[in-house]
This record gives structure tokens, sequence and C-alpha cells, in this order.
């Protein structure tokens, strides 16, 4: 059970552990803003951040030769210049995620290497081992037309399918990773830096040689004239991927080694955790974790922090906090967070002082309250919330409560429903309009470009507001009416649910708007169905099967956020507290 205190303003609660953690958070975000200004842009020139992708082209030796990268709907950017040591760096702006990568070399003798990005401001190698690993998860597809055709083969192709045959590439090459001082089970050989000098994944790639001529696998190892390459090796060690959340901030590496969860639950189970002392509302609408490791929840009864065993709760002395939305982070270590029924909060860490602060010409009431938001790395608030039948976009310049906010109107009319999503990079809110006999608008808002975009679905279906998952506006899925939907930046595609097995026992016509969904760092889909009355369930997809695991009934539904949490478990808020699934 954890253990649950009160903050009152200006008392001062936090040792030096907690200063600590605040002054690493703000070297990160200094830290993280000097290498957004690398790779020869210079921010001083724009306001407006470009999109890049980066990364190293080598197959042991660096690669002599030309770059292209092709975005989904089959633009693509061309002889993208490729350094001495293989470092590439390249504006993407023009072009919509996913990417596929093509690097052809000088000298014709030579294979053509591939590589894939999700999204954007990613590092992506190209190697050998990246175009193995998209040459097993296509099915054996010759990689060149692949390329060609890539904006008919960007829908079909899976984050899911990639880290599976990065898995079978890492089991066989073990020993390889190995003698190179690797960890196989857990490397990426995809986005980990890395310079061509024959050490680390360099040394890999020096030993080891690829051939898929004539559709077929052909890998050679130094001094293993025996190595033979098995597409159905043991991969139950392998664990590749980073933390794919979809309302809160990326943890970064600190975090998932420092946050650990007191009472784990048994695998294929869940537990509820109380806010037992809570002044007001219990319910837990949204959360994210810090650089340290401290998951931060904005609930009915003020922001709380949570260690994995102890809660702090911080609630204003006038009025609760309830319905409170999306903690977010300040430059200085602080965080904001909105509420429906009462002004923003800020509360400054170090002396747990509670700074409330309405926006100057905005008043929130319960038709049009804010539904979440996003701190940008120049300082900017960015507040979504509901608006009569469109919704806004409020900006605060330097997070100025003081002065009037910059109003964004979302273009499109109809059955509004609200921004309640924003992507994994704090970039993109995600919401709805639904038009009658029309069909439903995909509506996302980019806080950098300052603009809308809209996707028509067409049908008589509306959309779930939580069930989506965003790792950018070219790699969206959503929960529409009774189906499964991805949206790849150009068109929208159904999953089938009657052809998958298992996706017949899937009722999403039983989710309610509220019902969540997140993608975990195997890529797998998860969505809550809590349906009206307990047992509620997750539904999981890999790309090819649905399966439906069944709720205790003491598990209260959840109500909006879901999420993978840096401990690999699944986290869902409700309206009874925190609730923690085991998909292990």
């Amino acid at each position: 059970m954890s253990r649950v205190k009160h903050c009152s303003p200006f008392s001062r609660l936090f040792a030096s552990r907690f200063l600590n953690n605040i002054l690493t958070l703000i070297i990160g975000v200094v830290f993280s803003l000097s290498l957004s200004s690398c790779g020869g842009s210079d921010s001083a020139t724009s306001d407006v951040a470009e999109s890049t992708l980066s990364g190293t082209v080598a197959t042991g030796a660096a690669f002599v030769g030309t770059l292209n990268i092709m975005g989904s709907i089959g633009n693509q950017i061309s002889d993208v210049t490729i350094v001495d040591d293989g470092f590439y760096s390249v504006n993407v702006d023009d072009l919509v995620a996913p990417f596929i990568l093509q690097a052809i070399p000088s000298d014709s003798s030579m294979a053509t290497l591939y590589s894939y990005a999700a999204s954007a401001n990613s590092t992506v190698n190209v190697t050998q081992l990246t175009t193995l690993a998209i040459f097993i998860a296509n099915g054996n597809v010759e990689l060149d037309s692949y390329y060609t055709s890539w904006a008919s083969n960007a829908a079909s192709f899976t984050q899911q399918s990639l880290l599976s045959s990065q898995a079978i590439i890492n089991s066989n090459l073990s020993t390889v990773f190995q003698n190179n001082g690797l960890d196989a089970t857990s490397y990426d050989f995809f986005s980990t830096s890395f310079i061509a000098n024959g050490s680390g994944i360099d040394g890999v790639l020096d030993s080891t040689s690829v051939n898929l001529a004539d559709g077929n696998i052909s890998i050679t190892v130094q001094e293993n004239a025996a190595f033979n390459f098995d597409l159905s090796t043991d991969v139950s060690a392998i664990n590749i991927g980073s933390n794919t959340n979809t309302g809160g901030s990326t943890p970064t590496e600190e975090t998932s080694s420092a946050y650990a969860l007191a009472n784990t639950p048994p695998s294929g189970e869940a537990i509820s955790i109380q806010l037992e002392n809570a002044k007001y509302s219990k319910s837990v609408f949204d959360f994210t974790w810090d650089p340290d490791g401290i998951m931060w929840m904005a609930t009915g009864s003020g922001l709380v922090s949570f260690d994995g065993t102890d809660m702090t709760i911080y609630d204003s002395p006038a009025v609760p906090f309830r319905s409170s939305r999306a903690p977010a982070f300040h430059s200085d270590g602080s965080f904001t967070m909105c509420s429906y029924t009462k002004p923003c909060m800020t509360l400054d860490v170090e002396d747990a002082s509670i700074l409330e602060s309405q926006i100057a010409d905005v008043a929130f009431t319960g038709g049009n309250a804010p539904t979440q938001i996003i701190r940008s790395s120049d300082g900017d608030l960015w507040v979504a919330r509901r608006a009569s039948s469109n919704g806004q976009v409020l900006q605060l310049p330097g997070g100025d409560f003081t002065q009037d906010a910059v109003i964004f109107e979302n273009p499109i009319e109809g059955d509004y429903n609200s921004f309640n999503v924003r992507d994994q990079d704090s970039r993109y809110f995600y919401g709805w309009v639904y038009e009658m006999n029309v069909g439903t608008h995909l509506v996302i808002f980019d806080t950098e470009n300052e603009t809308f975009t809209t996707n028509l679905l067409e049908g008589d279906h509306k959309a779930s507001g939580y069930a989506i998952s965003a790792k950018g506006p070219g790699d969206v899925w959503a929960v529409v009416g009774s189906n499964l939907q991805h949206w790849n930046g150009s068109q929208w595609s159904a999953i089938e649910l009657a052809s998958i097995p298992g996706g017949g026992d899937v009722d999403f016509k039983m989710t309610p708007l509220n019902g969540g969904m997140t993608r975990a760092s195997n890529g797998n889909l998860w969505i809550m169905l809590p349906r009206f009355s307990p047992p509620h369930s997750l539904a999981e997809y890999d790309g090819s099967t649905f399966t439906e695991h069944v709720l205790d009934e003491s598990i209260s539904a959840v109500d909006g956020m879901f999420e993978q949490g840096p401990d690999g478990l699944l986290y869902f808020g409700s309206r009874n507290g925190l609730n923690v699934f085991n998909p292990n």
C-alpha cells in the first residue's frame, strides 16, 4: 500500500535529493536544446524548428555514396550528403513520416543499403543489419521495388514486425555482439548513434556480410565458417525498443533505471493504487515521469508525485482541482497543470509553493475546459481546450499568464471531440470533429509550425476521444466506431477484426469515448475496453492477432490516460486512483 502525504503551500518538503533531481532536469533540457541546434540549422534565423533525420551510414568501413529518403506519400529527398565518417543529417520538413532510407554506394559491386524511421527528429542508421531487418519484416520482398512503392507499403509496415526482425538478428549475432562489447538482448542498431571506427557495432558490421540476392538470406560471419542464420531462433530474451508514450513526455534512460513500483502485480493481472487521503476526487486523469523517475499525476485533488512507494499530494488551498489535465514540465523544474473548473496552477517543487494563474483573457468553464497542455522548448505554454463546436489551441508566449493568449481556431466545425492526446514528442495535439453524413476528421495541431491539419475518414462513425496512439502526424492509430484505423500521413487503412485471430471477440462498440490506447515498447497496441460495468478488459494487438485480457472486477474503468511506464508496466487512471497492469 502506498503512503500518501499532503503538502501545503510554501512548506519546504524537498531535501537535497529532489533538488539534485531538478538540477538534472535543467541540465537535460539545456543539453537537449544544444543538440537541436546541430546538423547545419541556425536556430537564430528561424522561429520554427526543423524536422531532421541523422545517423551513420556504414558497412564496417564508412560508406561512400549517396542517400535518398522517401516519405509515406511518395515524395523523396535525393542525394543527401554523407560525410567521410559516414555521418549524415537532413531536413525532412517536406516529407511525411514514416520514412524509408536508401543508401546507394559509389562502387556498383556493393549492395544498396536500406533503413526505416517511424518519425522525424530521430537517429536512424543505415547498415547491412538495418537492411536485413527490413527485408525480414516485409516478408522477403525485394527492397529496391519496396522502396519505390513506399507510398503503398508504408501503411502495412509495422513497428512490431521490425522489432521482431531486429530480435532475430540480435539473437543470431549474439556472440558477435558480445565480442564487441554489446548487449544483444537490448541493443537497437537502428537508433543507437555510433562512429565508424571499428569498435562496438561498427566492429559487428566489420565481421558480418549480408547477401539478399534472389530473395534469399545469406549471412557470413568472419572466423565462423559454420555460422548458420536461423529465422526461428529463440528471441524470448531479446527486448529491443524505446518507450512509446502517447500522452506524456518520453521517459529517459535515467527514468527507466530509477522508477520501480514497490508492489508489482503478477503477470497478466492488474492492481489498483488509491489516493487514500485525497481531499476531493480520487480520479487520476493524466500523468508522466520526470527524468529522475518520479511519476507526476494530474488528479481531482491536485498534482501528485509518486516514486513507486510514496505519494505526495499538492493541492490548492482554496478550490479543489477537479478534472485536472496534463502536468507539463518547465525548464526551471516546476510543473503546470490546468483544470476544468478553475485556473491553472504552477507548482514550484523547491519550496512546494503553488501559484494559481488565470489566462488573462480566457475563462475556463465546463463547456470550454482545457483538455491537454504542452510546454514547448522555447518556453511557450500551449493549452488545448473545448470551445463551441470546434475546439481551440491557446498559446501563452513564454508561459506568461498575464498576457492575452494567442488563439488558434480549429477550422472544421461539427460535433467536436476534445484534443485529449498529445504525442510522445509533446509537439502535436490530436482530436476529432464529426460531421453528420460526411465522416470523422482527425484534427492535428502542430505547436512548432502553429498549423492545423485535418484528415477525413469517411463513414458514419464517431471516434473514441482518448483511443489514439500517435508517433507523429504520419503514424496514428485510432478506434473509430467499431474499427481500428491507421493513418499513415496520406491515407486511412482499417483493420478488419473478423479476419484477424481473436479480433471477432473484441467489441469496440462497448468502448466509451474515454477508452484509452497506448503502444508498448515492443510495438504492440493496447486498447482499454472500459464497459459500463466491470469486468473491464484490455485488447492487445501485435500486428497479426488480438488478445483480450479481462481485468478483475475490482479494477475501475480507465478515465483517459493509458501509458506504458519506464518499468514496462501499463498504467491507466481511473475514478478511484491509479491502475497498473503487468503485460510481461
